[in-house]
């Protein structure tokens, strides 16, 4: 006789098999790093943390909502890009803090992103390096 409870669903299957955002975040950079693309870096933004390190950061100025990864290379008319990493299948979405930072950045001419995993992040990282460079210099 079979026990029920030794039983795993295709789901429970499923969630142990699916990358992490982490998993996911880097996979891109191992593309990164091998492309040699100078210029893409991690936001390192919203991990937990305990209450000391917590407000430690704050202090520091870490906010909610910043994307996970910056491209500081000016494209397509934009003066970089911002990815926010989520896993293949999409994860939770954008919180309402990401989506007031998107609005923001957006509005400060700065093209953002949310990529559905690795591949996602790398097609809108190589669209848009591959576009007309558009040469913006600080302070003018």
């Amino acid at each position: 006789m079979i026990k029920i409870k030794n039983l795993i669903s295709r789901a429970d299957i499923k969630r142990r098999i699916m990358r992490t955002e982490h998993d996911e975040q880097v996979e891109f950079f191992r593309r990164v790093r091998m492309a040699g693309i100078k210029g893409v870096f991690a936001i390192p933004n919203g991990s937990m943390r305990n209450k000391t390190v917590a407000a430690k950061l704050k202090a520091e100025g870490v906010e909610p909502g910043i994307p996970d990864i910056f491209c500081a290379k000016a494209r397509r008319g934009a003066n970089g890009l911002f990815i926010e990493m989520k896993r293949s299948d999409g994860g939770k979405g954008l919180s309402d803090a990401q989506i007031e930072k998107f609005a923001l950045f957006s509005t400060e001419g700065y093209l953002c992103q949310q990529a559905d995993g690795a591949d996602a992040a790398w097609d809108f990282l190589t669209d848009y390096l591959e576009s007309e460079r558009e040469v913006r210099v600080w302070g003018n």
